[in-house]
């Protein structure tokens, strides 16, 4: 948890540091977005809603760095997962653009007297996405992550970001 609050912390400090940026693809920005996480069974008592922040930071023409926090009702009590995603563009200068990626995320869920809850856990996961009018003032995206180590097993969002 504190390697994911460092990442964050320092994503911040690369983005409103002065000094030049490497050439990129797309401009960075903060966004918003919504989403449902669920285990692969999809079954309606495992699906619950997912709204959150994220920030785009290009690191090189075909590398974003993606931090984002999401919230929301898991099992009844509020969960927040932190994101620390790395994301490959596909086709970097395409306004409508495939990407892949790869992330380390932390989930936890609030105290409850249900011992059934939604444990804490921490792990990898594997991204797939596509950006709409990536090079436009407003862009937009559908992502989707699947989450190993005890994580949401899926999780589909649509996001902005200006």
């Amino acid at each position: 948890m504190r390697i994911l609050i460092a990442m964050l912390a320092a994503s911040l400090l690369l983005a409103i540091a002065p000094g030049p940026r490497p050439a990129v693809a797309a401009p960075s920005g903060f966004g918003l977005q919504l989403g449902v996480t669920s285990d692969l069974a999809f079954s309606p008592e495992a699906t619950d809603l997912a709204a959150g922040i994220h920030y785009t930071l290009p690191i090189v023409r075909y590398v974003d760095f993606a931090p984002s926090i999401d919230v929301g009702p898991a099992g009844g009590v509020l969960s927040l997962s932190l994101n620390a995603n790395l994301h490959v563009n596909l086709l970097p200068d395409a306004e409508i653009g495939p990407y892949v990626g790869a992330g380390f995320s932390s989930f936890t869920a609030g105290p409850s007297s249900d011992t059934g809850d939604l444990p804490d856990a921490a792990g990898p996961t594997a991204i797939a996405g596509v950006w709409l009018n990536r090079h436009g003032g407003t862009s937009y995206s559908l992502e989707t992550r699947f989450g190993f180590s005890g994580l949401s097993e899926f999780t589909a969002l649509l996001a902005v970001t200006f």
